[in-house]
């Protein structure tokens, strides 16, 4: 699964694939930003940011938010 996040304009600014049971999100240089395992969300780092799935709020930047 690959899901693509896209602004307005229809540009590209991030996806989520699925890997080895987690969805990974990748910003739209192919940089890993962070995964949700199906109880947490964590960076990149591998620290906990919340729990459920708050991938997309790695993506603020890029939209501007």
């Amino acid at each position: 699964m690959e899901e693509e996040l896209k602004d307005r304009l229809g540009r590209i600014k991030g996806r989520i694939k699925q890997e080895s049971g987690r969805l990974v999100i990748y910003n739209y240089l192919g940089i890993r930003l962070g995964y949700y395992d199906g109880r947490a969300t964590y960076d990149k780092l591998g620290r906990i940011v919340g729990y459920g799935n708050l991938l997309v709020l790695f993506l603020k930047d890029e939209f501007g938010i």
